[in-house]
């Protein structure tokens, strides 16, 4: 029988509002093309579909053209034609078409998870990221509410800086994700294993899409049938690479609740459902359908209305457009938790006091340095007085390398970005290191005046303030100065975090505290009403809000232009000196009162959440998991669930009762890292 479409089509086709007549009509032949080489691609693994009865797979393109025309591109304009899976294009039409890649694949899934559009090879357009579901039925009206959306993967993703995945060859995939992006350990529906690594974005692949990528069957030479590499003898023609792990997860098939394994790669989604036939077990996601609603429907409309051949699926969107500008690195990361990058799941940590506790001490006095976890070298790097040191997590941990400079004190946090580590120091300077070996590339000019919070880079750029009340920016390649900010009204304490377009957010401490918006080429756009006490860890971004604690006690959130939002302050009554955490509708702080508090993201005189402990919490908090994370000057590490404060566990007594300070933890696979006041590192498993 002939590959049909079906109910889902037709749920999409209602969902859009288009017209079914017209469309239905194109569902049994081959669509209309914009060019003859968008025909032979397309034809090539597609026609046979229409045509023989034994192609024992779906479509790898669709069955009908969503919308075939011209869009903006560097300038001027680029040929087009989407499909349900998927986007042809023609980048270069004076290019070699006998070439594979005359024609290529658009890296859709990608703009849908980082909201950023790319209009040239080096133009992007700053959007949200997706919220259509990735996998089963249409959550226009929340009939599939449960299944993950595009903006579920944003902090799981291997873009602007985040941490990569460890290589697992043969494990048993037994991660899930659900609609918050939360990853949890599962009993898995189906054995499947890890079959592939990819090294350049550091991502596992299932065993199930490796053979998938080796599908071998009838194709179309433009003559006749032979039987071939179904995708070209190239997968990451067809797929790019993989931008996430496998997981599994929930999603609505059909109005049946089904389990899915999904793994999203730079130009597709593949999903495998066990409880399918055979040859539908392996299927790929309706990306090009999702990025079209996305782009066209949703997401504010292209830079310049298409005139399409054929009709869009709804037609493009009337709504003015975002200025094209240059991408800005990290700046689509939701920086809801402090150095949000290094956050990851992978298991509850299920460590009691001191048991399955492993720890290594440097031989240094004092570190106020929370840990950046290199997962490629399975090293975790801080910095603890004199130097910087990389701790190997190896059973048990050893020192892999340390780094010192004349007259430089490197406890400040460090960050990680493409192998380089980024650290402050108490002259004014920062360093950057290669993770590996610890060797130095540069260092960037004296200041004078102490940098601590952890530096921000998006690629290009490095940028850090300092105590001398200036906002810096160097080049990554070699630390020389691009610019700094004229003076301002308090010294800065914390690091820079980016907005989710682009812009660089820096909270003041001693002298006055405000938060100020600066553009990459060191602008102010605005700064915030003056904020009681001090500031002394990065603010957080989240719902297009910042969220930023004060040293008398007192959470603040701010729209984007600086104002502060009504009904959207707190008091702890004493100092709150961590970074927000905003997780799952519910900001997250800890207070020098001893207590960790979670209130209503929407209502901050709600209080969700209160765990209180012996000593001040300075330690900003990991919430991964449903769990909270953090350290105490009690001397303990505790783990406190979110729902049900009082399942409670104390990880970590400190072996040399030392407090943690602003110390704070990372989470990731089944374990929790941390760093005493006295330079003790700490793996929690």
């Amino acid at each position: 029988m002939k590959k049909k479409y079906g109910l889902n089509l037709l749920a999409v086709f209602s969902v859009l509002s288009v017209g079914l007549v017209t469309l239905l009509g194109s569902v049994s032949a081959a669509p209309d093309f914009l060019d003859p080489a968008f025909k032979s691609t397309w034809e090539r693994v597609d026609r046979n579909l229409d045509t023989l009865s034994n192609a024992g797979r779906g479509y790898i393109w669709g069955p009908i053209s969503l919308y075939n025309g011209t869009e903006p591109y560097n300038g001027g304009s680029r040929k087009v034609q989407y499909f349900d899976k998927a986007r042809m294009e023609i980048n270069n039409p004076n290019g070699d078409r006998t070439s594979l890649f005359y024609v290529t694949t658009g890296l859709l899934v990608k703009e849908l998870v980082t909201g950023v559009q790319q209009d040239g090879d080096n133009i992007y357009t700053q959007k949200n990221p997706s919220q259509i579901q990735v996998v089963g039925d249409p959550n226009d009206t929340s009939p599939n509410s449960i299944a993950p959306t595009y903006a579920s993967f944003a902090s799981l993703v291997s873009f602007f800086n985040l941490i990569p995945s460890p290589s697992r060859p043969g494990e048993i995939v037994n991660q899930a994700i659900d609609r918050n992006g939360i990853l949890s350990t599962i009993n898995p529906p189906d054995t499947v294993r890890i079959a592939d690594y990819d090294s350049v974005t550091q991502q596992n692949i299932a065993d199930v899409f490796v053979n998938y990528f080796k599908l071998n069957g009838p194709i179309w030479t433009g003559t006749t049938y032979i039987n071939g590499a179904v995708f070209f003898g190239n997968p990451l023609y067809v797929f790019g690479r993989p931008i996430t792990d496998p997981y599994w997860t929930k999603a609505l098939v059909n109005n049946v609740v089904k389990d899915v394994l999904v793994q999203l790669f730079e130009r597709r989604v593949l999903t495998y459902t066990p409880s399918n036939s055979p040859k539908d077990r392996v299927e790929m996601g309706n990306v090009g359908q999702h990025y079209y609603k996305w782009r066209y429907i949703q997401g504010g409309g292209p830079a310049s209305t298409p005139t399409p051949t054929s009709t869009p699926i709804g037609g493009p969107a009337a709504t003015p457009t975002p200025t094209p500008t240059t991408i800005p690195g990290s700046g689509i990361t939701n920086f809801s938790q402090f150095r949000a990058p290094y956050l990851r799941s992978g298991g509850i940590p299920q460590g009691m006091q001191s048991f399955n506790v492993q720890s290594y001490k440097l031989n240094s006095s004092f570190t106020e340095s929370s840990p950046a976890i290199d997962f490629a070298n399975n090293l975790a790097i801080f910095g603890a007085d004199n130097q910087v040191a990389a701790i190997r997590l190896s059973d048990p941990p050893t020192l892999a390398w340390s780094f010192t400079a004349s007259a430089a004190n490197f406890s400040a946090t460090p960050s990680l970005s493409n192998g380089v580590v980024y650290i402050g120091t108490t002259t004014g300077r920062v360093f950057a290191l290669n993770s590996a070996d610890g060797t130095q590339r540069w260092a960037s000019s004296q200041s004078g005046a102490r940098v601590q919070g952890a530096p921000l880079t998006d690629g290009t750029n490095v940028y850090y303030g300092a105590r001398d009340n200036r906002l810096y920016a160097v080049r990554a390649s070699d630390g020389s100065s691009i610019w700094q900010s004229s003076t301002l009204a308090g010294d800065i304490e914390s690091g820079p975090i980016f907005g989710s377009d682009g812009t660089i957010y820096v909270a003041t401490g001693q002298g006055a505290a405000y938060v100020y918006a600066f553009n990459s080429g060191g602008a102010v756009l605005w700064n915030s009403p003056q904020l009681d006490g001090a500031v002394v860890n990065s603010p957080a971004f989240a719902n297009n809000s910042i969220y930023v604690g004060t040293t008398n006690g007192t959470l603040y959130a701010l729209n984007t232009n600086g104002s502060v939002r009504t009904s959207r302050t707190f008091n702890a009554g004493r100092g709150v000196l961590t970074s927000p955490a905003i997780v799952n509708g519910r900001v997250y702080i800890g207070s020098d009162d001893t207590s960790v508090y979670g209130v209503d993201v929407n209502n901050f005189n709600s209080t969700l959440f209160q765990y209180t402990t012996a000593g001040a919490v300075r330690s900003s908090l990991a919430v991964v998991d449903g769990f909270v994370y953090f350290g105490s000057d009690d001397r303990q590490v505790y783990r406190v669930e979110a729902n049900n404060s009082s399942n409670a566990a104390k990880l970590l007594n400190s072996a040399a009762n030392q407090p943690f300070g602003l110390n704070s933890p990372v989470v990731a696979n089944s374990k929790v890292y941390i760093a005493n006041l006295d330079g003790t590192f700490y793996v929690i498993k």
